[in-house]
């Protein structure tokens, strides 16, 4: 074998290629890492946008619940504050508290009309074309002066100390064009005013004039 014949070191060439192939090589490597962390990247998203949707959608059903309970709470403490009062009135009378005796009335002063209301429940609402609102009760008196929901007259229970309630009665003129007067006086509209006995009420025309009293 012939030693002069065989070189003693590999050509620059051929280690220049050797090293483009591995740079080339890792390269390849780098864009597979790149391309494999960017799927990553997405399915992360993807994952995260699929938990918000499951949160928010759990948040709404824990919001519709909430109502469902608060509505249910609502109902249930109307219920027993309604209770509560109608047992609490039946007690008051049983045991005569005061102020639960006959209804006070509104008569009409003129001997040719026969109007005559009862003050009862949550009062009566005057009027020339009053409709009846809950438990306040419609009474009609149809003269021109008269306005169609011209005043609210009603009663209701006021403290007097301990185991004391008085049956109080007002009126409101609920903003009527001629306007409610009490014992001659003009009253404010929208403000109530305390009744007596032997009060005398005028609602905007000389014919509906009535008087305060019990009950006959």
């Amino acid at each position: 074998m012939n030693l002069d014949s065989q070189p003693l070191y590999r050509p620059v060439a051929s280690r220049k290629w050797n090293l483009v192939g591995a740079a080339h090589r890792f390269n390849q490597r780098t864009q597979l890492i790149r391309a494999s962390l960017s799927e990553t990247s997405i399915q992360e998203e993807a994952i995260k946008k699929e938990l918000r949707r499951e949160e928010e959608k759990i948040t709404r059903q824990l919001e519709e619940e909430a109502a469902r309970k608060q509505h249910a709470n609502d109902k249930a403490r109307k219920e027993m504050r309604e209770w509560w009062i109608e047992k609490w009135e039946a007690k008051k009378r049983s045991e005569g508290w005061g102020g639960y005796e006959k209804c006070w009335v509104l008569r009409a002063i003129d001997p040719n009309e026969s109007h005559l209301a009862v003050i009862s429940g949550e009062g009566i609402l005057l009027g020339a074309a009053p409709l009846a609102y809950g438990t306040i009760k419609p009474f009609v008196v149809d003269f021109p002066m008269v306005s169609s929901v011209h005043a609210h007259v009603y009663g209701k229970d006021v403290v007097k100390g301990y185991k004391k309630y008085v049956r109080e009665y007002f009126v409101v003129d609920l903003g009527s064009t001629n306007g409610t007067y009490l014992n001659r006086s003009k009253l404010r509209p929208r403000t109530e005013v305390r009744l007596k006995k032997g009060d005398v009420l005028k609602f905007g025309d000389e014919r509906a004039t009535f008087i305060v009293e019990f009950q006959s």
